[in-house]
């Protein structure tokens, strides 16, 4: 047995073996490390294509997100200045109450709707999460991530605005509570003094304060949000 190691030591050491054998050795390396390099390279595409396929489908659902939005804004703005003119009837009504049925009605029906007023519903799905600083899948593409940052910073300041038009409203709401029109349990028999209602200047300024805020501050902010949006809308159709 040592016999034969030693014949193979001498055949690695011949001339020209030793470099035959070193020459095959860093063939097999290179081959091992362009194995390695390439199963990287794959892993890397598969990676980024998962991605990109993640990146699409994210935006295909923040479209539709955001269109539902531009939605509700647009429908609260036009509700916001439907409410306004009869809002103002209720001062028409107590500067020249009238005798007829449908007047008086229609009167009462303002009183009782005074003060219910519908919320901005922008906050939704991947809009939502979008607008909560959750950047993580559309910053894959800085020029989306840019527009979404710009339209964030946009709606946030809107968002504040109409907040504090809202809440001045919720003040006069609360202040002209105590005079307003209370149904009872059954809906019926609406009690309120209209005397009462006439000669109160809170109840009066609360009302004509209202019909302002409905007829200009909240629909045009919700018009602007909706704006804003539908620009970031058109960036997301352009996406490909």
């Amino acid at each position: 047995m040592l016999f034969i190691f030693r014949q193979l030591r001498r055949s690695f050491f011949l001339p020209g073996k030793l470099r035959t054998y070193a020459a095959y050795a860093v063939g097999e390396i290179l081959l091992i490390v362009v194995g390695i390099l390439i199963a990287v390279q794959i892993s890397d595409w598969n990676e980024d294509r998962k991605a990109q396929v993640e990146l699409d489908n994210y935006i295909v659902q923040l479209r539709e997100d955001v269109g539902r939005a531009v939605v509700n804004a647009r429908n609260l703005a036009e509700n916001h200045r439907g409410r306004a003119p009869r809002i103002k009837e209720i001062i028409a009504y107590l500067e020249e109450p009238k005798s007829e049925p449908e007047a008086l009605r229609a009167f009462e029906a303002n009183l009782v709707d005074f003060g219910k007023y519908g919320e901005l519903q922008i906050h939704v799905g991947l809009l939502g999460r979008l607008l909560n600083g959750n950047i993580e899948v559309i910053k894959r593409d800085q020029e989306l991530a840019r527009e979404a940052m710009e339209m964030e910073i946009y709606i946030e300041q809107r968002l504040s605005t109409l907040i504090h038009i809202t809440e001045q409203v919720h003040n006069k709401s609360d202040i002209a509570d105590r005079f307003r029109a209370r149904p009872n349990q059954l809906g019926m028999n609406i009690r309120y003094d209209l005397e009462q209602l006439r000669s109160s200047s809170d109840f009066l300024y609360a009302v004509h304060n209202t019909a302002s805020a409905l007829s200009s501050g909240l629909p045009t902010n919700c018009d602007l949000i909706a704006d804003r949006l539908e620009a970031f809308l058109a960036v997301l159709e352009e996406y490909k």
